[in-house]
């Protein structure tokens, strides 16, 4: 049975991912973005308090360290822009 003080830091850890997952997925960083998804998972497969700490802290300031820009999401205008593309070629 975990502790309270376990269940306060697994969620403290998964509110630092949502937030990363979303700024991630927002500017196209594909750092914040992993780091978020892997803030919400971790607590799953740690229970000890040290461990826990040791890898969320690493995790939250691994965004800080590592930055790169190489992620772009499709929005819904690049969509339009590939299809009127497409129908473009098809009408030569």
């Amino acid at each position: 049975m975990p502790t309270p003080g376990l269940l306060a830091l697994n969620l403290l850890f998964g509110a630092f991912g949502l937030a990363y997952f979303v700024y991630g997925k927002k500017n196209g960083a594909i750092v914040p973005l992993i780091c978020g998804v892997c803030l919400m998972i971790f607590p799953y497969f740690l229970s000890g308090l040290i461990p826990l700490l040791l890898v969320g802290v690493i995790l939250i300031l691994l965004p800080r360290f590592i930055q790169v820009q190489t992620v772009a999401f499709a929005s819904k205008h690049s969509h339009f822009q590939i299809i009127g593309l497409a129908r473009i070629l098809a009408c030569q």
